[in-house]
C-alpha cells in the first residue's frame, strides 16, 4: 500500500470522526488500520506513516493514527501474501472491536 492509500484512508477517517453514526466511525477506523498494516506487512518503514500524519489536517486523529501505527509495528511481519492478507483484517477487526467497544461504553 502507497503512503497516498495511507493518507486516503486517513482523511476518510478524519471525514468520517463527525459522522452521526458509530458504525461509520469505527468502519473508518477500521479501513485505516488495515491500510496501516497493510502497509506494516508490504515493508514500509515505521517512520514514514508516521511522517504521512505530520499535517495539519491530520492532528484531530493524530494521537488514534500514531497509537495505531505503534501497535502494527508491535506485530509480527509476515512473508506470504495470504498471512499478510491475514494479519490486516484480523488487525482492522481488532481495531472495529475496540471502537464498538468504546463507543458502549459512552
Amino acid at each position: 500500500m502507497s503512503v497516498a492509500s495511507v493518507f486516503a484512508a486517513s482523511m476518510l477517517a478524519l471525514i468520517l470522526t463527525n459522522a452521526e453514526r458509530e458504525e461509520d466511525r469505527c468502519a473508518a477506523l477500521g479501513e485505516l488500520a488495515q491500510g496501516i498494516m497493510q502497509a506494516r506487512q508490504g515493508g514500509r518503514p515505521m517512520s514514514e506513516i508516521l511522517r504521512a500524519t505530520e499535517e495539519d489536517r491530520f492532528a484531530p486523529l493524530r494521537p488514534v493514527i500514531r497509537s495505531m501505527v505503534i501497535e502494527a509495528y508491535d506485530r509480527p511481519q509476515h512473508w506470504t501474501d495470504d498471512m499478510k492478507r491475514e494479519a490486516a483484517q484480523r488487525f482492522r477487526n481488532d481495531i472495529e472491536l475496540m471502537c464498538y467497544q468504546l463507543e458502549d461504553q459512552e
